[in-house]
């Protein structure tokens, strides 16, 4: 699947954080987003949980770091999904 277009991710984060009222994200490039909330419980809220499944990944949650440049991160997670043909019957 093709990555969200910042529209898609917008509204389906706004389902799964449908207990948060006023929340922004900025697309800062390379799959990196930048989220700002009105207060503090509601990003205390999201930190707690961490992570979102979605369609395409997962949605990974942390504070931001001064002078943070997606250009320079390595991508050191990345999510894979393995079939296992004929498990025996015990699994």
């Amino acid at each position: 699947q093709l990555p969200f277009k910042i529209a898609d991710l917008r509204a389906k984060l706004s389902q799964l954080w449908n207990m948060i009222q006023d929340w922004k994200v900025i697309p800062l490039g390379r799959g990196y987003f930048q989220f700002s909330f009105q207060n503090n419980d509601d990003l205390k809220g999201i930190l707690v949980i961490g992570h979102w499944s979605l369609n395409v990944g997962v949605l990974r949650c942390f504070i931001w770091k001064p002078n943070f440049n997606p250009r320079l991160q390595r991508i050191i997670v990345v999510q894979v999904w393995v079939q296992i043909l004929d498990p025996p019957l015990e699994y």
